[in-house]
């Protein structure tokens, strides 16, 4: 949830600049919020196990904090100007659903915001996974970083977000 968290973050409290997002909480209704979510039960184990949580949270709970997160239950507010430039980044591997949701979102968002989609890499970025174990392909953090210096020196992006204060 962190690129969700940094969504929230800059819209609750003034002073963000810049945002930069991996892979943000998208689909929340058809996945895991809704009454036909194909995914709730996954999310509510993987939040769990991830947090060593026991028990294992509400399901309720889980759907809640995966709303208050998502882009799209925020979106009136990224659609007015004024708000921290915005960079969402995606992985190749993420399902092509998810791309294809966050791409049409940034589409709706007023500038500053740029898409972009990091090949050989996943949700994490990284290329695989072998339980806690995580490979990781040196292109895509190159070309990840990359985007994210080129993004930092358009115009109205302040370079200097992160000096000092939030951003």
């Amino acid at each position: 949830f962190g690129g969700s968290v940094a969504l929230t973050a800059a819209r609750a409290l003034p002073g963000w600049h810049a945002v930069v997002v991996l892979g943000p909480t998208r689909r929340v209704e058809e996945r895991t919020a809704g009454p036909q979510a194909k995914e709730a039960r996954w999310l509510q184990a993987r939040f769990a196990v991830a947090r060593r949580l026991n028990p294992w949270p509400d399901l309720t709970l889980v759907r809640e904090v995966s709303r208050s997160l998502a882009l799209e239950y925020q979106m009136e507010w990224w659609r007015q100007p004024g708000h921290p430039s915005l960079l969402l980044i995606d992985g190749e591997y993420e399902s092509l659903a998810d791309r294809r949701f966050l791409a049409g979102l940034a589409r709706q968002i007023t500038p500053p915001v740029w898409y972009r989609t990091v090949p050989r890499a996943d949700h994490y970025l990284n290329t695989a996974s072998f339980g806690s174990w995580a490979l990781y392909d040196r292109r895509a953090i190159a070309a990840c970083l990359s985007w994210v210096e080129e993004w930092l020196a358009q115009p109205g992006v302040p370079a200097a977000a992160g000096a000092g204060r939030r951003g």
